[in-house]
């Protein structure tokens, strides 16, 4: 190395020191420092450069290079992220994001309402017709809807066993109309409780099939009974009156009955739930 040119890079590692420097500063920070100002400044400083800078040796300023460098790679990618945070930010604001990721999920919005198609009773509230029942107002319904049952199939199969006209000594009535007779109000009470323990789809058409179904069933077996009953009643020897007004005392307990069971039973629709929700 020629004389001009060892003047020229002493000059310029004095000159880099001279900008660096701090008082009472560690010589690592000063070595980084002088370091880092020179490879800004374009001409950056060799290990042997900076190690004579400080009075250390060519590895000390090697491995301050080094360490200069990895501070320098760590702040580069420290300052990227933050970019690409506050582009992230700039594109989609915090009340956006929020509605998006209330959103972000159409197969969540789609199970969510499914569930609250076939459970129509709002998470945590409570179905006020059932709350409100007293004690025991279940097994009132069903011991009222069993003894009207019992009685109707009572009265049914002792119907059945009336000699018609002209029948001869000894007559009994053939086994399938007995079974028959007792049909009926076994079929209304297997009918009700169908409609109370299934849950059912919603919607007018399951409606209109369970109710308008068991209202077949309810009929027939109201129309049936109650001719049984009156007709056994007038061959007993009872009186016009009492003999066709007393099968509407159990046909009627049997309908009130069946509708608490039917009250008790019934889910809320979504309407009825909406009040005791915003409550």
């Amino acid at each position: 190395m020629s004389h001009s040119a060892a003047g020229k890079e002493h000059e310029r590692v004095g000159a880099v020191a001279a900008s660096t420097g701090e008082p009472d500063e560690p010589a690592t920070v000063t070595a980084r420092r002088a370091y880092l100002r020179s490879v800004a400044e374009g001409q950056p400083l060799t290990g042997n450069e900076l190690g004579r800078m400080c009075g250390r040796s060519s590895s000390w300023g090697r491995s301050q290079i080094r360490a200069a460098k990895a501070e320098l790679a760590a702040a580069d990618q420290s300052a990227t992220a933050e970019q690409e945070h506050a582009e992230a930010l700039a594109e989609h604001p915090p009340a956006t994001r929020n509605a998006e990721d209330g959103n972000d999920s159409p197969q969540k919005a789609a199970d969510a309402a499914a569930a609250a198609a076939a459970d129509p009773t709002p998470t945590g509230t409570a179905d006020p017709v059932r709350a409100e029942q007293r004690p025991g107002a279940s097994l009132s319904a069903v011991i009222g809807l069993a003894a009207g049952v019992v009685m109707s199939v009572a009265a049914n199969i002792a119907h059945s066993f009336l000699p018609p006209a002209g029948a001869p000594a000894g007559w009994h009535p053939p086994v399938g109309a007995v079974l028959a007779a007792a049909w009926w109000p076994v079929a209304l009470f297997l009918a009700v409780e169908v409609l109370t323990r299934v849950r059912w789809q919603s919607g007018p058409w399951w409606a209109t099939a369970r109710y308008g179904g068991v209202t077949i069933v309810a009929t027939v077996a109201a129309i049936v009974s109650y001719r049984h009953m009156a007709g056994l009643l007038i061959a007993y020897g009872e009186d016009p009156i009492s003999a066709h007004i007393g099968p509407l005392a159990v046909d009627g307990l049997m309908v009130v009955a069946g509708l608490a069971l039917l009250t008790i039973g019934a889910r809320p629709t979504p309407k009825e739930s909406a009040p005791a929700e915003r409550r």
